[in-house]
């Protein structure tokens, strides 16, 4: 979306229709909106909702940056292949993966960003599950992270000490 025209009130068509089913999908309500491909008053509430969640600021077009930030939100794990590289990986499922190792032990920071500290505990991780430790999230990791999904899901990880705690 880098230097288009951003997607408001009144648009039409199937950019519109990809910005409703995100919001769909992450549970924004659209009514009679929903999936018509056409930019109403519902869509800009919700786009307005989500862009104040996301701290997009105020608003209710879907800039490049409110563009990002949904795509990101409605990734889910499995989506895609996960690694270290630049510039890196952020979204809903990193965070989901990160939140799941850091359950399970591993040394992980929840931040939604994929950089060496989530690296090296999915190296430790994949060791740990009897996997190839190659740093790479793909099919035989996320297998081996969903049969645990009984252990990790809606839980959180360890916090963190606080630096004075950290002394």
């Amino acid at each position: 979306m880098t230097d288009v025209a951003p997607i408001a009130h009144g648009s039409k068509g199937p950019a519109v229709r990809d910005v409703q089913a995100r919001l769909r999908s992450l549970g924004y309500g659209l009514g009679d909106e929903a999936g018509q491909a056409v930019f109403g008053p519902l869509t800009a509430q919700a786009v307005a909702a989500f862009r104040a969640s996301a701290r997009l600021g105020p608003g209710s077009e879907v800039d490049r940056d409110t563009w990002t930030a949904l795509v990101d939100a409605t990734f889910i794990l499995g989506d895609r292949i996960l690694y270290l590289r630049m510039p890196h990986f952020h979204g809903h499922d990193v965070h989901t993966l990160q939140t799941a190792l850091a359950t399970l032990g591993f040394s992980c920071v929840a931040d939604g960003i994929f950089g060496v500290g989530t690296e090296g505990a999915l190296r430790e991780f994949q060791h740990n599950a009897g996997l190839g430790a190659d740093g790479i999230a793909g099919d035989s990791t996320f297998s081996a992270i969903q049969r645990l999904r009984y252990a990790w899901e809606g839980k959180e990880g360890p916090v963190p000490p606080s630096p004075r705690e950290a002394r």
